[in-house]
């Protein structure tokens, strides 16, 4: 706690856009997309979610992967709070990571159960390069190496 010297305004008020699209993937969840979806039971019975498809409503029409996109940003809202430099390098690692799991898990049984990607991949490479030059700026790090990402 307390690792990055930001001013405690500015933590605050990034968290609050953090917020906003988290808040906003919550409710499109419980509203659109249902806690069985999410828990993966499409992927159990894709002979019965094959016909329902993608869903396209709330959060979902503007990412058809919203909860890799944006969920993931509600666990940047207590590493920026707290000016954790832990907490955002676990934030940055679990926001980088969960995409191995989609594209070597999820995507290709997407590509069975729906027939096609699941995600906008310039949404997703726009929210990487975002999350890196987030740390990148939090941090106060002038070893410009800290994320790979800057770097492509």
């Amino acid at each position: 706690m307390g690792t990055i010297s930001i001013p405690s305004n500015l933590a605050i008020a990034l968290c609050v856009v953090l917020s906003i699209p988290t808040i906003y993937l919550f409710y499109s969840v419980k509203k659109y997309f249902g806690h069985s979806r999410v828990m993966g039971i499409d992927h159990f019975y894709p002979e019965k979610y094959r016909d329902v498809g993608i869903v396209k409503e709330g959060i979902f029409k503007y990412s058809n992967n919203a909860m890799y996109v944006f969920g993931f940003l509600a666990l940047w809202i207590p590493a920026v709070y707290f000016m954790s430099k832990t907490a955002l390098l676990m934030a940055l690692f679990s926001h980088l990571y969960i995409w191995i799991h989609y594209y070597f898990t999820e995507s290709p049984n997407m590509k069975v159960i729906y027939g096609q990607h699941g995600v906008w991949r310039p949404l997703f490479i726009a929210y990487t390069l975002y999350s890196c030059m987030l740390f990148h700026s939090l941090s106060h790090n002038n070893n410009h190496n800290d994320c790979f990402f800057i770097h492509i």
